[in-house]
């Protein structure tokens, strides 16, 4: 019994043994874990602050950082903590959606030529587009339409175009989008178009750092829109639309009774000039008539750019909205308001009138627009233009009918863009020298001086 029992007692007890040693792996290897997992997590962390759900103001420059699904293969930049504000803002604009979260694309799908040109040109000066379908005017019933909208005196394109964009801004409010750039799909930018935009963005915060100092600029609005107001974008602080591409605009100060109404020492009528800018056409005669163009024909402005609180552009070719402004667009021209004019004219006379101030109670804007209190920012000459393809000229245009024996445009063209990245995109793929639109046109000029 008591072999039997000894040897039991053994075999107890070296079960035990083992028992410990396995404990002691055990142990081991949860340590082991334990230790990974605190490493990963410490050295994770700021990527995971960075990336952080959107549309937070409080979380800084999330809102442009977020990695594609598709990255590609130039990564955007992610900036350190030691990095000052203006290099942040720098590495933001040179992002693949250019300092903003999204770059909305409004494309009937059938318009598949428009899609292929624009993906193309976009990969190729590393833009990351969202395409969002357009909707026909015919598609949009009476019942949907605000007030004021006449169908039989609009072309239904005019209002497939309204509601196109209110889908988009309709987004940025659902998705809380801090800011977006909403292009048409016939836009076409310089290949320099990051470097454009850095110096822009210089102009914008310094223009709305001085208005800031200005208490008519501060908006009336409830605390909880107002947080809407502070974005932390390298485009500056309270911005509500950025026109960065429109087919006319001029300085506030021209506008009919706006002398009469705001001090001319007011932050509204400072201008951010660039001089010198290498990405305009080097001869006047090259430049699109933008409404400011006899300031072009001076030797004193040759080569210049504005930034400038807006006067009233025309055309919605491209432009940025913040989350603010979104939302005020919305309600003016969707949900409370009433649309009186094409989209872009009516998204004109709510930068017009209420930017950056409401107006007096004795001076009346027009109806339906009262209130907005929108402060919109314009480059001119702009930076973004509406390419004119080579073909037929009305192929263009998604309101005009083709018809049969119609002029036939030769050479294709993008006012104002010096080096176009649609007609370059051959050079840029095989990597030769940029193309001056305008070089032919200088040589015939100076050919035609010459004979006489």
């Amino acid at each position: 019994m008591r072999k039997q029992g000894g040897k039991q007692q053994k075999t107890t007890s070296g079960q035990k043994s083992s028992e410990r040693a396995a404990f002691s792996i055990y142990a081991r290897i949860a340590a082991y874990v334990s230790i990974a997992v605190l490493f990963w997590s410490l050295s994770s962390s700021p990527r995971d602050q960075e990336t952080a759900p959107l549309g937070k103001p409080e979380q800084a420059f999330s809102f442009s950082i977020q990695s594609s699904s598709k990255p590609s293969d130039q990564e955007t930049p992610v900036p350190s903590q030691n990095e000052s504000a203006a290099e942040i803002h720098e590495q933001l604009v040179h992002n693949e959606t250019l300092g903003f979260q999204k770059i909305f694309v409004i494309n009937l799908p059938e318009r598949t030529d428009k899609r292929d040109a624009l993906s193309l040109i976009s990969a190729l000066t590393d833009i990351r587009l969202t395409w969002t379908s357009a909707i026909r005017g015919s598609n949009v019933p009476d019942k949907a339409l605000p007030l004021g909208v006449d169908r039989k005196g609009w072309r239904d394109g005019g209002i497939g175009s309204w509601r196109s964009q209110m889908n988009v801004i309709r987004t940025m409010v659902e998705e809380n989008i801090a800011s977006a750039l909403i292009l048409e799909d016939d836009a076409d930018w310089d290949v320099r178009l990051k470097e454009q935009l850095e110096s822009i963005s210089e102009g914008t915060q310094l223009l709305l750092e001085r208005a800031h100092k200005e208490e008519d600029f501060v908006s009336k609005l409830s605390p909880n829109t107002r947080k809407w107001d502070n974005i932390n974008s390298p485009y500056g602080e309270g911005w509500d639309i950025l026109w960065l591409g429109h087919c006319g605009e001029t300085f506030p100060e021209r506008i009919p009774g706006h002398h009469e109404i705001y001090d001319l020492l007011s932050a509204r009528y400072t201008y951010y000039t660039l001089q010198d800018d290498e990405t305009l056409p080097s001869d006047p005669k090259d430049i699109t008539e933008t409404w400011i163009g006899l300031e072009h024909e001076s030797e004193k402005y040759r080569s210049t750019r504005w930034v400038h609180f807006s006067g009233g552009p025309t055309c919605s070719q491209a432009y940025a909205l913040s989350q603010a402004g979104a939302r005020k667009i919305l309600h003016a021209l969707s949900v409370g308001g009433t649309l009186i004019e094409q989209l872009d004219n009516a998204m004109s006379h709510l930068c017009r009138d209420h930017t950056p101030w409401d107006n007096p109670d004795d001076v009346k804007g027009p109806p339906g627009y009262p209130g907005a209190n929108m402060r919109c920012l314009s480059v001119n000459p702009p930076l973004f233009s509406q390419h004119k393809p080579r073909g037929r000229k009305a192929a263009g245009s998604d309101i005009e009918t083709v018809e049969d024996g119609e002029e036939i445009r030769e050479v294709g063209e993008s006012p104002n863009l010096v080096w176009s990245a649609r007609l370059n995109v051959q050079n840029l793929m095989n990597g030769k020298p940029m193309q001056d639109q305008f070089s032919k046109a200088r040589e015939g000029r100076k050919k035609a001086e010459f004979d006489l």
